[in-house]
């Protein structure tokens, strides 16, 4: 961890890969061998920690930044989709005021825009506006939801969690 803090991140992928190796289960440390690759790559993901991370993610389905990074890998894949799913299914699970849902609500907005389904969501969210008259400030939440309602339509499933889309939807319009 302190060569994480060091920014030195080849060192740092070196101890978590030797820790995880100890620790085959451990999902934090699974999810910091991610990390600590990702930032050694030059902030790009190889086969090694998308594995840790789907392996992190297989064990915890619900650990936050797992989710964060697997949205991420997806939108430098260019999988704008499942990356504004991934994304979603965060902002579905996490505390109210959590102090990353700022920025994962951008990232699904970005990728939304990278994937074509932007113009849908802001359709969405003027037909709700004109029938709800719901207030603006609502509009970032509920292009979430309409990017989980678009990747419904498209049949997508989340292969780590088997909670329907419409729980999901409920649990983030909660937010």
């Amino acid at each position: 961890r302190s060569a994480m803090q060091l920014a030195d991140f080849a060192q740092a992928a070196h101890a978590f890969r030797q820790a995880s190796n100890l620790a085959p289960h451990d999902v934090p440390m699974l999810t910091a061998l991610a990390e600590a690759l990702y930032f050694a790559s030059g902030q790009r993901f190889d086969g090694e920690s998308r594995a840790a991370l789907e392996t992190a993610l297989h064990i915890d389905p619900r650990l936050a930044k797992a989710l964060f990074y697997r949205g991420l890998a997806y939108s430098q894949a260019g999988q704008n989709r499942p990356a504004v799913q991934t994304w979603t299914d965060l902002v579905a699970i996490a505390p109210a005021g959590a102090p990353y849902l700022e920025t994962v609500q951008r990232q699904i907005a970005n990728a939304a825009k990278a994937g074509g389904i932007e113009d849908f969501c802001m359709r969405l969210i003027d037909i709700t506006h004109r029938s709800t008259g719901a207030d603006h400030r609502f509009a970032g939440k509920e292009c979430i939801l309409t990017g989980l309602i678009h990747t419904e339509m498209l049949g997508m499933n989340d292969p780590y969690n088997q909670c329907s889309h419409h729980r999901r939807m409920v649990a983030a319009i909660g937010r």
